[in-house]
């Protein structure tokens, strides 16, 4: 188990599958996912604007909106 706070993105039109990122925070209490629409695989690329800010959020100590835990 980690504890430490961790914040998966995951690109809406990834064409990874979304239940494989959903695992890394199942049941973890400090892990949050965050589903990033209008991108793909490349989140940081595709939707620099909101990618960046939830970053931003994350590393102020805080958990991006939109992003949920599992």
């Amino acid at each position: 188990a980690v504890t430490i706070p961790r914040l998966v993105i995951h690109g809406a039109n990834d064409n990874t599958p979304l239940a494989g990122n959903l695992e890394w925070v199942a049941g973890q209490p400090n892990a949050r996912i965050l589903v990033i629409e209008g991108a793909g695989h490349w989140p940081h690329y595709e939707q620099p604007q909101a990618t960046l800010s939830a970053l931003a959020s994350f590393l102020r100590g805080g958990w991006p909106d939109g992003s949920t835990a599992r």
